[in-house]
């Protein structure tokens, strides 16, 4: 993240830049402007660029951060190639890596691509088999990386290549690079064949790209929500998805137009769109089978480990039409984290299920066919699997394989309890009533960005209060055991993840509400934070001394009117002044004074805002004034400087803020003399071999080819003029 403020020095260079200085609006000093994502450091990393100028129609240039304070807006336009310093925080995890898609193509360092012509095009037909059905073979040129985006094609388009070479190929085939149409599916369920592509990590150059066990991954993405279309997100354990996959997204649209939802007794609304998050892998349930190719007994692997409820979710948009954030966070099961984990599942932000191995016991009639024995006395839980030593081939570190897939069209299922159902074929769409040519020829995924977080704070309960396949119940309550509060001190926050419950057939809901109670039953908390409908996040503090002594004493139990508990955390005083996802509209985010001791005039106050309605406001009614916001879904910072009298008001009362039409996601105080110093954010390591401007934008990947236009580049630290 990058401040402008009055004067800037550009990195590295030594380059004084006064005219970047803004007047001060009525109530604060200055309006600042600042820039996270790609619009910043493309201004950093090209000097002749450094200037004010018409706002590029381009995709990344929307990703540009707006600061207003009081009545004034003040707004810096800017365009380039962005470093990962360049990516906004994230409250409560720290960044580990991923992949922008700043490029002009896939880097090979982090992913392979399926049929990749230079690997004679391996892989190019997985899944297109007898057992899933799907339509596709994939190319490496379906596989594009544009305007900081990467994008998979599905289409029936002619391409120019060659062919993989298989087995029972008949003698006379021509395996020559030419325009060739997609090949149809040997399989027999469609005569459609399409081209695609598809990304994965453990492909990757130099033995494969793997995220750690215990981390929080998303993908940013735009996805086809059509009959026949399966493109997916999703993670495979680094000993393969038959040990341990995680879903993040996948879209059944026929399956979930059908009625067969309700028949689950679950239906929420009229919601027509559902997103899959699913848990696949080994189950020790299933016993295992003789396989006579390696001549010995293995594990079979099983489906929908997680329930129905909670793995298929309604939503209310339509992923083909923008950019959603779909995710998972793995989580070492807290007070048993050698033998259990919990995976969180993610939506935009917001947590929409959890499962835990813990809760899923080995059934006591499954024998193990090797010494006759029950399998619960060796394996007492049915999907743990996955942490024992001898699944760690990489280690903790290095467990899982990130796969994006562009895939299209699946088999039927004409058994007799899901006759019709299927992911089915794009013709088979009712609209298309099988006919080809009214099919689309082009079907396009976009994927902005993956992004891989490490826990920076301490996660102390995790689970479902009430259960998720509840329907009746409106009361949630856990305890808190006293061992897991003994870091706790004055200032710290507990943090909840919430979803606020609603109506149905079953059940009636009413006010919202969470508190923190003794064991007596009795609330110790004094100052309650209001819980407002679509909420996600909730924020306690730790206010006194006498709250402190009362959690720590026996435990604690929280307990939720009309709200379904996910999990709870413990964060320091020092990471910021509140987290939360709170909606902001008629209710209010009190600070307390606590929180003020170290401020200081001319220090700063930011708020990080996300899903902003048109004309949306913060209002800080202690000081008389707003801040104006800009539209738009994306979290996005917006910060005041403070001055003496604000200092003086704080210390003495907290903060109030309020407003309407925003939800609020974290507020923090920064000094400005130590965290805000341009200087203080590196330039990116060029890749040897490619080819960057002489204004430090990569223009061309090391690998490849072609003729350069005229210019001036830079290739491996050297200027090379192209004439």
């Amino acid at each position: 993240m990058l401040v402008l403020r009055e004067s800037c020095i550009f990195a590295g260079e030594g380059r004084f830049y006064p005219w970047l200085t803004f007047a001060g609006g009525r109530g604060f000093s200055v309006i600042e402007a600042f820039c996270c994502r790609r619009a910043a450091f493309k201004y950093l990393h090209n000097p002749c660029s450094w200037q004010l100028r018409k706002y590029k129609k381009q995709r990344y240039m929307r990703k540009a951060v707006i600061t207003m304070c009081a009545l004034s807006l003040a707004l810096l336009k800017l365009s380039a190639q962005e470093n990962q310093v360049g990516i906004p925080p994230l409250t409560g995890w720290r960044y580990y890596g991923g992949d922008e898609f700043n490029g002009t193509s896939i880097n090979r360092k982090l992913w392979g691509i399926y049929g990749d012509k230079t690997k004679q095009y391996s892989f190019d037909t997985y899944g297109n088999n007898k057992d899933q059905g799907m339509a596709q073979t994939y190319r490496d040129q379906m596989v594009t990386v544009r305007n900081g985006l990467a994008t998979i094609r599905a289409t029936r388009e002619a391409i120019r290549t060659g062919l993989r070479k298989e087995d029972g190929d008949p003698s006379n085939t021509d395996y020559s690079v030419k325009m060739r149409d997609p090949i149809p599916p040997k399989h027999g369920y469609t005569k459609q064949g399409w081209w695609s592509g598809a990304l994965s990590g453990r492909d990757a150059d130099g033995g494969g790209n793997y995220y750690p066990l215990y981390s929080r991954i998303e993908i940013k993405a735009k996805i086809p929500f059509c009959i026949g279309t399966w493109m997916s997100l999703w993670l495979r354990h680094s000993n393969g998805s038959s040990l341990f996959e995680i879903d993040l997204e996948e879209f059944f649209v026929n399956d979930d137009a059908r009625t067969f939802a309700g028949k689950h007794g679950y239906n929420s609304g009229n919601a027509s769109r559902y997103v899959h998050q699913s848990i696949h892998g080994l189950d020790y349930n299933l016993g295992m089978v003789y396989d006579k190719k390696k001549q010995q007994y293995v594990f079979v692997n099983g489906y929908n480990h997680n329930a129905y409820t909670d793995r298929i979710k309604p939503i209310s948009f339509n992923p083909s039409d923008d950019f959603h954030v779909y995710g998972a966070q793995i989580d070492p099961e807290p007070g048993d984290s050698s033998r259990h984990l919990a995976v969180t599942f993610l939506l935009d932000g917001r947590v929409r299920s959890v499962f835990r191995t813990i809760e899923h016991k080995t059934a006591e009639n499954v024998i193990d066919p090797r010494d006759k024995k029950p399998m619960k006395d060796k394996y007492p839980y049915r999907y743990n699997a996955l942490l024992k030593k001898e699944n760690m081939k990489f280690g903790i570190e290095r467990v899982w394989d990130v796969a994006i897939t562009g895939q299209i069209g699946g088999k039927h299922d004409d058994s007799e309890k899901n006759k019709g159902g299927g992911v089915l074929y794009p013709e088979e769409d009712p609209q298309y009533n099988n006919d080809i040519n009214k099919v689309p020829k082009n079907y396009v995924m976009d994927v902005d960005w993956l992004r891989v977080y490490k826990r920076a704070n301490r996660l102390i309960w995790i689970g479902s209060q009430p259960a998720a396949d509840d329907q009746r119940q409106t009361k949630g309550m856990f305890k808190i055991p006293t061992g897991r509060l003994g870091k706790l001190r004055v200032g710290d926050k507990l943090i909840l993840d919430i979803d606020t419950l609603s109506a149905n057939e079953r059940r009636g809901v009413g006010p919202s509400s969470l508190d923190i109670c003794s064991k007596q039953g009795a609330s110790i908390v004094a100052l309650k934070p209001h819980v407002a409908r679509n909420d996600a996040q909730v924020t306690f503090y730790v206010t006194d001394d006498h709250m402190l002594e009362a959690l720590k004493k026996d435990g604690c139990y929280v307990k939720g009117d009309n709200i379904r508990i996910f999990s709870l955390v413990h964060e320091i005083k020092e990471s910021s002044l509140w987290n939360g996802f709170k909606h902001i509209d008629e209710a209010k985010v009190i600070i307390p004074k606590l929180m003020f001791d170290k401020v200081r005039e001319g220090w700063q106050l930011e708020f990080v805002v996300r899903d902003v309605s048109p004309k949306g406001k913060i209002f800080l009614p202690q000081f008389n004034n707003s801040i104006d916001l800009s539209a738009s879904r994306e979290e996005m910072p917006y910060r005041i400087e403070l001055k003496a009298e604000h200092v003086k008001m704080l210390r003495e009362n907290g903060l109030q803020i309020a407003g309407n039409g925003y939800y609020l996601r974290n507020v923090r105080l920064i000094d400005r003399n130590t965290t805000t110093r341009i200087s203080a954010i590196a330039a990116p390591q060029q890749e040897a071999g490619a080819v960057y401007s002489i204004n430090g934008v990569k223009v061309r990947d090391a690998h490849e080819a072609g003729e350069l236009p005229p210019g001036i580049y830079i290739i491996d630290g050297k200027k090379v003029i192209v004439k």
